[in-house]
């Protein structure tokens, strides 16, 4: 397979060594047809042969060459060159070929080579003015705001996550979609919970930073809290796990490849608030059971004791805000013999309703009690 760019690298040479065969217009006119016939043969070249290795090493070798004479003319332009309009107009169709192969073929197309620096202000250049409306939009749709500060200064690093980030050709796509996405979203007009589906768009696109795993979790734990029974939490849980399971990632699409997918980090938080949602749930469950056995025994009737109570809360042995919350307390952790529950109607009935025979009951009750008070006290004067 041979080199198509011959012509076109002895254009590049003379435009940047100034030393142009023509005057401007009709080199222009040259460079332009030349690149229109670059074009023809690669895609004949391409569609002629069969092996897949050999079309690779063939269209990543004329992009390479294209990145180089695009950074070439870029740097002509910047040290102050002659023919400063004829470098930029050459640099538009150097661009307009790259991105000619980077959409015809893009399976062969090397993605991890550096975007020309040009060629990357001037697609942002173009973008960059609706920005503003974008964001607008989105706030609209009443997005939460973290995220939409996220995006618009991913936006605005014309793709970078990291300071001064080599922005690669790979990464360029990324942004090109995310951007795509994000104005389907904003000129949407069905009514749907919108960070939701931008939860679920940047899962798509596997937008893998910390902020947007922040994001979507927030989604998922508001929309699990908004349900009452634990059983209800675990239940919406599970369906939010099988549901990012069968999220299907776009092929070939990732912001920060060294990191786990999005839709992985999501999964595992979701497995980690599962076991917590069942644990508060048994928590509940035994705290439930061990009331039952922090009730303390009665060895008198219900009447007998509401007498007891009465006594001494006159006697201001026992006190409370209000007899109301001091029966209350009574009920809920007294059992008798014959009752694991009191019910507090019953012993609100006995308190104030005193019948002879409970008297009688906790007079003597109460002569037992001052027996056991005197008798140490005369062993004691022995």
């Amino acid at each position: 397979m041979k080199n198509e760019l011959n012509m076109l690298d002895n254009l590049i040479r003379a435009l940047v060594g100034n030393v142009l065969s023509s005057g401007p217009q009709n080199f222009l006119k040259t460079i332009h047809e030349e690149c229109l016939n670059v074009k023809e043969r690669l895609l004949k070249e391409v569609f002629s042969n069969e092996s897949e290795n050999m079309v690779e090493r063939y269209i990543q070798y004329h992009q390479g060459e294209l990145i180089g004479y695009a950074d070439e003319v870029s740097g002509a332009i910047a040290f102050g060159s002659e023919n400063i309009s004829v470098l930029k107009a050459v640099l538009v169709e150097l661009q307009t070929l790259l991105s000619f192969i980077e959409r015809h073929f893009t399976r062969f197309f090397n993605l991890d080579y550096k975007v020309p620096d040009v060629y990357l202000n001037l697609y942002y250049k173009e973008v960059s003015l609706g920005f503003k409306e974008l964001m607008r939009a989105l706030k609209k749709k009443k997005i939460d705001e973290r995220i939409l500060g996220t995006l618009n200064d991913f936006l605005e690093s014309k793709g970078m996550v990291t300071e001064n980030e080599v922005i690669t050709f790979k990464r360029l796509i990324f942004y090109k979609e995310l951007l795509r996405e994000l104005w389907k979203i904003a000129e949407s007009n069905r009514l749907v919970d919108y960070n939701k589906k931008l939860a679920t768009t940047l899962c798509y696109l596997n937008f893998n930073t910390f902020q947007a795993y922040g994001f979507c979790k927030s989604v998922i734990d508001k929309e699990v809290k908004s349900l009452s029974g634990k059983e209800t939490q675990l239940d919406k849980l599970a369906l939010f796990s099988a549901h990012l399971e069968g999220t299907k990632i776009k092929p070939g699409f990732s912001l920060q490849w060294e990191f786990p997918a999005l839709t992985t980090a999501l999964m595992g938080w979701i497995e980690t608030e599962k076991k917590y949602v069942a644990s508060r749930r048994s928590r509940k469950a035994r705290a439930d059971q061990d009331t039952q056995y922090m009730k303390v025994g009665v060895g008198v009737s219900v009447p007998q004791l509401a007498l007891f109570i009465r006594i001494m809360e006159e006697q201001g042995v026992l006190f409370s805000e209000t007899v109301k919350q001091l029966l209350l307390f009574m009920a809920t952790f007294c059992r008798t013999r014959n009752a694991e529950n009191i019910s507090y109607d019953n012993l609100y009935n006995s308190y104030y309703t005193v019948e002879e025979s409970t008297i009688q009951a906790v007079k003597r009750h109460v002569i037992g009690m001052l027996n056991i008070l005197n008798a140490p006290l005369k062993r004691k004067k022995k």
